[in-house]
């Protein structure tokens, strides 16, 4: 389950609990809510599609800190795409490059993200809320309906086991509750609007520097399809998104592919002393910022700059499969100017056993404590892993107070 899932859970656990003491010491009476929109809809079968202003992909407010890290939404041109992984059927993973050139303000640093956007305003394949449940009940079509969504308003076992079973959009979710065609035709648009959550940027780590490509962006995402039970498939929306468009790039159509996205800053960051040693773990396609770090490392050396030692660990399947960036990787260890090591953990490997980038990072346990200790250099780790297990577990192998165990 998602931290954001559990927090959400909790409130609504805290939300009865407060109702309860306010009904049983203060005499507070509950009823039943009665819709009101806020948002007016209005039909205009006059107008043409054409006639419709589209709007802004994403409406940034510049008084949150988190609008104030980010640029403009831009709709940037595809340079360049291809896919990253190898012997794989069921799977893919996205190489993509959008240009700059049109927007001479855009710019970024290596370490920075880019958000792509979607061409829609709300999250209709979202996850529903207990709460968005609750307040669907008033327009249950029918006494089935009503007692459905009741029960899964209010008993948090059962809404767990059917989001388990399938995932529960809002779609899934009316259907679920009254199968029958034309069921919800009372339903108030107004209510669909106000009850989907608007839609937000997916933030990819940019996998480019902006030394060696300062006017092109490169980002790479997995395609994230969850399997749900009954063999049924929800697609990664924003993932498959981008396979669509890198599909549309290479069919070599004369219509220019595009997507909406915009620069975030970050504060994960190559070292300002280029000297220092810089470990890097990485699993999957945590490895993207590396790419770029050691890219950047790269270019450096080969300008003369010194560069301190870079070790990678990295972590996915095998070498056959889904070992991202395998040439490029191999190609900056032969610079010796870099002093780039590689050092890999195949989790279903062809042949031997099953190691993790964790046990890895244990491995090297003598390496880093001889790096810090003995030479007395200032060391700098950089974590890029987005399972929580791999983050967490390599954190704990850095942390052990002891060399190996």
């Amino acid at each position: 389950m998602s931290e954001k899932r559990q927090t959400e859970e909790h409130y609504l656990e805290w939300k009865v609990k407060v109702f309860g003491l306010l009904k049983e010491h203060m005499q507070y009476e509950e009823h039943d809510p009665v819709y009101e929109p806020s948002i007016p809809v209005e039909q205009d079968s006059s107008l043409e599609p054409i006639d419709l202003h589209q709007g802004d992909p994403y409406v940034q407010d510049r008084s949150r800190k988190a609008d104030r890290l980010v640029s403009p939404v831009h709709t940037l041109p595809v340079k360049a795409t291809r896919e990253l992984l190898g012997i794989v059927k069921d799977r893919n993973c996205v190489h993509m490059e959008v240009d700059l050139q049109e927007y001479p303000g855009l710019k970024y640093k290596t370490g920075d993200h880019l958000g792509a956007l979607l061409s829609s305003y709300l999250e209709i394949c979202s996850a529903v809320s207990t709460e968005t449940i609750a307040a669907l009940i008033q327009f249950a079509p029918n006494e089935s309906a009503k007692t459905h969504l009741t029960r899964l308003s209010s008993d948090k076992a059962a809404y767990d086991e059917l989001s388990s079973a399938a995932y529960l959009n809002f779609g899934r979710l009316l259907r679920h509750a009254a199968p029958e065609e034309g069921a919800w035709n009372g339903l108030p648009l107004a209510f669909i609007v106000e009850a989907l959550p608007a839609m937000q940027p997916r933030y990819y780590s940019i996998s480019s520097s902006s030394v060696t490509h300062a006017r092109q962006i490169a980002i790479t995402a997995i395609v994230s399809d969850k399997r749900v039970a009954g063999d049924a498939v929800v697609p990664g929306l924003c993932t498959n998104h981008l396979l669509g468009a890198q599909r549309a790039h290479l069919a070599e159509s004369s219509h220019e592919t595009r997507i909406n996205a915009h620069v975030r800053k970050s504060t994960f960051k190559l070292p300002a002393v280029q000297p220092h040693p810089t470990i890097m773990v990485a699993a999957g396609t945590g490895i993207a910022p590396f790419r770029a770090f050691i890219q950047e490392r790269a270019r450096l050396s080969k300008m003369g700059r010194p560069i301190g030692r870079t070790i990678l660990l990295f972590g996915c399947r095998n070498e056959y499969e889904d070992y991202l960036y395998k040439d490029e990787l191999r190609e900056w260890e032969k610079i010796p100017e870099l002093q780039l090591s590689v050092i890999t953990a195949f989790s279903r490997p062809s042949a031997g056993d099953k190691i993790y980038v964790q046990q890895r990072v244990q491995e090297k346990a003598d390496e880093v404590c001889d790096l810090v200790y003995e030479k007395e250099e200032l060391l700098h780790l950089r974590i890029g892993c987005h399972g929580k297990r791999c983050l967490e577990g390599a954190r704990a192998r850095v942390a052990s107070p002891t060399r190996l165990e």
